[in-house]
C-alpha cells in the first residue's frame, strides 16, 4: 500500500471529520488500492454520520465482505479488529471463533470504555462460531458496558450463533446491519 497516495484523503478527513462525503472518498480511494481496513473504516464511518445514504451501506458492505475475504486463518483462535468512530462509537468486528481465548478482546473492550467510548458494537460477520466461553463473555461484556454508562449491541445476521446465544439465554441488543445499531444507538 502506498499510504502517499491516500495523503491528500486523509489530510481532507482530518479538516473535516464530521463530513460523510470526506469519508467516502476515503473508501474510494483506498478501495482502487485494495486495501480494504481502511476502506472498511472509511465508509463504516461514512455511514455514522450519515445513514440514511444507501451509496454508503452498499460501498461498506462490498469492503467488508473483501477485507474478510483477505482474512483467511483457520483454527480456532479469535481474531478482531477495532474501528474508533466518531460519537464515542466503536466496532469490532470478530473474525474465526468466538471460544476460550477471549481475554485479548475483552481487554480491548474495557480499555476502550475508559477512553470514553461509550457505544460499542460488535460485528460478527466474520465469526465462525461461538462457544465455550463466549456466550457468558458477551454477556459479561455487555453488563461491564452498561454499568459504565455506555450501549453495547451485536450485528449478526447468522442463525447458528443466534441460536446458541438465544439458548444460553443472553440478552443483548442484536441487529441486523449496522444502519439498525448505529439508529439505537
Amino acid at each position: 500500500m502506498d499510504a502517499q497516495k491516500l495523503r491528500p484523503f486523509l489530510d481532507a478527513v482530518k479538516q473535516n471529520p464530521q463530513d460523510h462525503w470526506c469519508w467516502m472518498q476515503l473508501g474510494m480511494a483506498a478501495k482502487t488500492m485494495e486495501d480494504w481496513s481502511t476502506a472498511y473504516c472509511a465508509y463504516l464511518t461514512a455511514i455514522r454520520l450519515r445513514s440514511d445514504n444507501e451509496e454508503n451501506v452498499s460501498k461498506f458492505c462490498e469492503a467488508r465482505s473483501a477485507y474478510l475475504n483477505t482474512y483467511n486463518k483457520e483454527g480456532d483462535e479469535l481474531y478482531f479488529d477495532v474501528f474508533k468512530l466518531p460519537q464515542h462509537t466503536a466496532v469490532f468486528l470478530l473474525m474465526g471463533m468466538l471460544n476460550t481465548k477471549i481475554e485479548p478482546f475483552q481487554e480491548a473492550v474495557k480499555a476502550l470504555l475508559a477512553k470514553g467510548f461509550s457505544k460499542i458494537i460488535l460485528d460478527f460477520s466474520g465469526t465462525r462460531y461461538i462457544s465455550g466461553l463466549g456466550p457468558s463473555c458477551l454477556r459479561n461484556l455487555c453488563d461491564f458496558t452498561q454499568k459504565h454508562g455506555g450501549a453495547f449491541a451485536i450485528i449478526c445476521q447468522k442463525p447458528d450463533i443466534r441460536n446458541i446465544l438465544t439458548l444460553k439465554k443472553i440478552q443483548i441488543p442484536e441487529y441486523q446491519d449496522i444502519t439498525e445499531a448505529f439508529a439505537a444507538m
